[in-house]
Parts: C-alpha cells; sequence; structure tokens
C-alpha cells in the first residue's frame, strides 16, 4: 500500500490509485491486502474508481473501501 495507517490496533491500508490497472492485477493486490490489513481503502480517479467499485459490490472483500479523488480545479 502507499501508507498503512493504525487505530484502535486495526492496520489500514491506504491506496492511492491514479492509474488504470488491468482487472486481474487489481483483484490479487486486493487480495493480498485483504489478507493482510482490517481495511483497505483507495481513493482513486474515475476509470479505476469504476473497476474498484465493481469488485466492491461483487461482495468478496469487504474490507475494501472505495473513495474517488477529487476531480482537477
Amino acid at each position: 500500500p502507499d501508507a498503512v495507517f493504525e487505530v484502535d490496533g486495526e492496520r489500514h491500508a491506504i491506496e492511492a490509485e491514479l492509474s488504470h490497472k488491468g482487472n486481474r492485477e487489481q483483484r490479487l493486490i486486493e487480495a493480498q491486502h485483504s489478507s493482510r490489513y482490517d481495511a483497505v481503502i483507495y481513493f482513486c480517479g474515475p476509470q479505476t474508481y469504476n473497476l474498484l467499485k465493481r469488485v466492491r459490490d461483487e461482495g468478496r472483500w469487504p474490507k475494501l473501501v472505495v473513495r474517488r479523488l477529487p476531480e482537477g480545479q
């Protein structure tokens, strides 16, 4: 992850994802992070947001949190 945040004994992986990765590669990363951390939080651009939102909506990785990065000003 880009960073790890620890709070109340939990470790949260933080990812700022600006580039679009392939579906398979992204799922592999999510599987690895989910096995190591209590939560996996992605802040991402539009394309990556759409992919990760679909992954999250499958319900396979309940630790996954997806947030949009603010659009450029």
